[in-house]
């Protein structure tokens, strides 16, 4: 068998460790050179950018969606299970520092972000110019009311009164950090007192 083979492209004679594996190539090996064949592929990469760019970008956002619907679904499919290992995790040293690190990177948002503009006497008027109701879905808000940031710190959003909002539990929760498609019009008379 022999040690060298010449390849197409550049028509020089090389080592077989300078091909790259090809099954139904000739010794098993591709025609043309590493360097010949990386050198075609820079080309082609160069000529076909736009091309490319949108194929990777449609790639990636599918292979996204169905990544968070396989991990939506084992989440579904699995509450309790998640419930009952989230709830050991949290007695752990671990888990007792990631809820730690997680309140204090909040904090930290809260403090860098605030204009001073959150007071009882301002989250009493918001609360009065929601007329006691949940911001999203209306529902007469009762004890467990929650004070949402409508652009989540997380998102950069501020943590100032004109970013924030009375909901529900539920309707808070469910948010998460998201960023809703209904646009926050509470505050065009609102003024800071």
């Amino acid at each position: 068998m022999e040690t060298t083979k010449i390849c197409t492209k550049c028509k020089i004679k090389k080592e077989l460790e300078n091909f790259v594996k090809k099954k139904n190539g000739l010794y098993g090996l591709d025609s043309v050179c590493k360097i010949c064949k990386s050198n075609i592929n820079k080309a082609y990469r160069e000529q076909n950018k736009k091309k490319l760019s949108i194929y990777d970008k449609e790639k990636y956002l599918n292979n996204c969606i169905s990544i968070k619907k396989s991990v939506s679904k084992y989440y579904i499919n699995n509450k309790k299970k998640r419930k009952s290992y989230n709830k050991i995790y949290r007695l752990t040293e671990n888990g007792r520092m990631s809820d730690r690190l997680h309140s204090l990177k909040r904090r930290a948002l809260k403090l860098s972000t605030s204009d001073g503009t959150i007071t009882k006497y301002n989250l009493d008027l918001l609360l009065s110019i929601q007329n006691n109701k949940c911001y999203y879905c209306k529902c007469k808000l009762d004890i467990n009311k929650h004070l949402d940031h409508y652009i989540p710190l997380s998102k950069n959003g501020e943590h100032s009164i004109y970013n924030v909002v009375w909901s529900c539990a539920s309707c808070n929760l469910h948010k998460s950090d998201t960023i809703p498609d209904k646009k926050l019009s509470l505050f065009i008379s609102f003024q800071v007192g």
